[in-house]
């Protein structure tokens, strides 16, 4: 049996919330394990159990799914950036990396050593959007520059 896709317009003008297609879906799954333990004491109270419970998740089945999809639209909408615009970036040293390559560089070569190695620590830039997403609302993102969320924002960037 295949799915029905929803096209983005469908989903985005419904305002139903399905609670009652949820319901039906939940229940009759509810139903059809429920008559499993039916079967034990009467064959037909299983199937008029097992049929409620068939008829019940089919009824709720397309609402629910329409539900699901529209829901994982509305995340994918809050989180696509549509416009981007860097408004700071920054580079701080890693304080592991520098502890350990001052005592190795001051073990080595004594106090330039020691200079050497904290300069040369592994250092992580950060640059900061301000991101206008797909469903609308905008804020500030704060991401590492070898990131791939780095990559999708500088695609829609601005500047």
């Amino acid at each position: 049996m295949s799915k029905k896709k929803f096209s983005k317009e469908e989903l985005l003008n419904d305002k139903s919330s399905h609670m009652g297609d949820r319901f039906l879906f939940a229940f009759g799954a509810l139903f059809l394990v429920a008559s499993l333990i039916f079967l034990m004491y009467s064959s037909t109270t299983f199937l008029i159990v097992a049929a409620i419970g068939v008829v019940m998740l089919i009824k709720g089945k397309h609402g629910y799914d329409m539900f699901l999809e529209r829901e994982k639209l509305k995340t994918k909408m809050y989180e696509t950036p549509v416009s981007a615009k860097i408004v700071g970036s920054g580079e701080s040293k890693k304080a592991g990396s520098a502890a350990v390559r001052s005592a190795v560089g001051g073990a080595v070569a004594g106090l330039p050593g020691a200079v050497y190695g904290a300069a040369s620590a592994k250092s992580k830039t950060s640059v900061t959007f301000y991101v206008t997403y797909e469903d609308g609302h905008s804020g500030t993102e704060t991401v590492n520059s070898d990131s791939s969320r780095f990559l999708k924002l500088m695609k829609v960037c601005e500047d």
